[in-house]
């Protein structure tokens, strides 16, 4: 199958997909919360553990694989790999403003709270960010004849994790999963067209084109900011009343917008992350060794944790459009430190100035380049 008919038949499933999704939205919802019941059948504290643990791993795992092949092997198949997982967080989020469908949790009182989200389901943004991430990398690396059979159930047995992990929880139907995927690989095939793949990739390498690609993600955020402040729904009674009884919290109409809205802030992430791309096309790769990954995680991870707390002192002290406007600023801060600092150090550190060091960096220029 060629590109262009995997877009031509992802775009018909994902059509379809939504189709069903708004015009038999319960019947899915009934044979789904089936599915969950039968489950949390397994009631464990040591298997709700896993999968709460695996809910974390899984929310960034893929994006910081993608970012060590960034940093440390391939700038462009990494630096996409990470755009595109920052995206399928943003596209999930704006959908899910429109479509305002429940999750699982507080859709039906038969299923578990072993979560208590308190915002919308459809799409999965888990599947959404992580599958753009793996079909992305996935279809690169079985680029390589060899090993194929293995390389398939890596991807196929990562994907299954994050869709029981997501339905195990209660957090998701999981029609709600399996669309996410669909988008996300609909997402990808678009990107891996060729024209698209030019455009992108000039994007990341030319002035101009980088200036057009933050106007597409600065009219993102003002149609997410549109739909915040002028999307009309309300929160369905019975949810409110399940939820309360389980989680012994509020849902609101508001609370669960708000978070979508600032879920759809990672579009300055994106931006962030494009420009320090842009920035450090001239800086060698180290390539993927103990010493690189090390320093990688290290310093992404320091970073990581300054955004936390920061990123909650604002939340905590700032009203909450002054907060969307400060942890964007921070977000675009991060994500530039990210994709331009760390191969900075990375550079100085582990190739100096021998005549190794100029060969990988002359190696690795050309590579970046074609």
């Amino acid at each position: 199958m060629t590109i262009n008919e995997a877009i031509l038949a992802l775009g018909v499933v994902a059509v379809v997909g939504s189709f069903l999704e708004i015009y038999y939205e319960k019947e899915l919802e009934d044979s789904s919360a089936d599915f969950i019941g039968f489950l949390q059948k397994a009631d464990f504290k040591v298997i709700e553990w896993i999968f709460l643990a695996l809910e974390i791993i899984t929310a960034g795992v893929f994006i910081v694989v993608a970012l060590g092949l960034y940093l440390c092997r391939n700038k462009s198949i990494g630096g996409i790999a990470v755009i595109l997982g920052l995206a399928g967080v943003c596209f999930a989020s704006i959908m899910k403003m429109c479509f305002t469908h429940p999750r699982p949790v507080y859709a039906y009182k038969s299923l578990r709270p072993i979560e208590c989200a308190n915002d919308f389901g459809f799409p999965s943004g888990h599947s959404f960010s992580s599958g753009a991430v793996m079909f992305f990398l996935g279809y690169h690396w079985l680029k390589s004849p060899s090993e194929k059979l293995n390389k398939m159930l890596i991807i196929v047995i990562s994907l299954l994790i994050v869709g029981i992990d997501r339905t195990y929880l209660g957090v998701h139907f999981y029609f709600q999963v399996v669309q996410g995927f669909v988008y996300s690989g609909l997402l990808v095939a678009i990107v891996l067209n060729h024209r698209v793949n030019k455009v992108i990739k000039r994007s990341l390498k030319n002035i101009q084109a980088l200036i057009y690609f933050h106007g597409f993600w600065i009219v993102f955020f003002i149609i997410a900011t549109l739909l915040y402040n002028f999307r009309d729904a309300e929160m369905n009674i019975e949810w409110q009343m399940i939820y309360k009884n389980k989680c012994n919290k509020d849902l609101t109409y508001e609370n669960a917008i708000y978070k979508q809205y600032n879920e759809c802030t990672v579009a300055f992430s994106i931006l962030g992350f494009a420009t320090g791309y842009f920035y450090s096309l001239n800086i060698p790769l180290p390539g993927i060794s103990a010493h690189s990954i090390r320093i990688s995680i290290g310093l992404s991870s320091v970073i990581g944790v300054v955004f936390i707390i920061l990123d909650g002192l604002a939340k905590y002290l700032l009203s909450s459009t002054f907060y969307i406007v400060i942890t964007s600023i921070f977000k675009y801060a991060v994500a530039l430190f990210i994709s331009y600092f760390v191969p900075r150090v990375l550079e100085r550190t582990i190739l100096g100035n021998n005549d190794l060091a100029a060969k990988v960096k002359l190696e690795s220029i050309e590579l970046n380049n074609k």
